[in-house]
């Protein structure tokens, strides 16, 4: 279920078109004016509901460093310091149950959060150096991908091998502007 890919407009539209009788421009189409009229209706107050997918409302929270009003002992807050936030999304019942009848899940070899399994300190090594030899600099976030490793194992992995003789990485920059070069 975690890592997974983000599958595009373009994608969905084709896979949609696969099924039906519209061609992927229509679909797009589709999409682009749902989300105007989805809009139009959630800022008029409303919530929108889509059978089969979920019900969708607008989320309001107040615009940063707005003065309250004050009036005697009420603080009061103007409508224009007041602005959508986000948009709440609570999912159909049939989506859910749709998803959950597609779901395979299956045992991981390693435990998420805890993956320095995936790799032995050696192979994480050359993975890192490999890196660097088609890229001028490594992060620490770059490495946490190669690896598997949290961050801050990581971190400390490649601070231990900058500060190894032979071990062919090296560090440039300071604090959260440290990245790792190849030696």
């Amino acid at each position: 279920m975690t890592g997974g890919r983000v599958v595009s407009t373009d994608e969905f539209a084709r896979r949609v078109c696969a099924e039906s009788t519209f061609n992927p421009g229509e679909v797009k189409g589709i999409i682009a004016s749902m989300c105007r009229w989805m809009a139009w209706e959630m800022c008029s107050g409303n919530r929108v509901k889509l059978d089969g997918v979920g019900i969708f409302s607008a989320s309001l929270g107040l615009v940063e460093h707005a003065e309250p009003e004050c009036a005697g002992d009420s603080t009061k807050r103007n409508a224009r310091s007041i602005r959508v936030k986000g948009i709440n999304y609570r999912a159909d019942k049939e989506l859910i149950s749709m998803t959950d009848q597609g779901l395979q899940l299956e045992r991981s070899p390693y435990k998420a959060g805890k993956s320095s399994t995936r790799y032995t300190p050696e192979q994480r090594l050359a993975r890192a150096l490999d890196y660097l030899g088609s890229h001028p600099f490594l992060t620490v976030q770059a490495y946490c991908e190669l690896t598997g490793l949290c961050a801050t194992p990581a971190r400390e992995e490649l601070r231990r091998w900058a500060s190894t003789e032979g071990s062919g990485i090296g560090a440039a920059g300071a604090g959260s502007h440290r990245v790792y070069v190849k030696r």
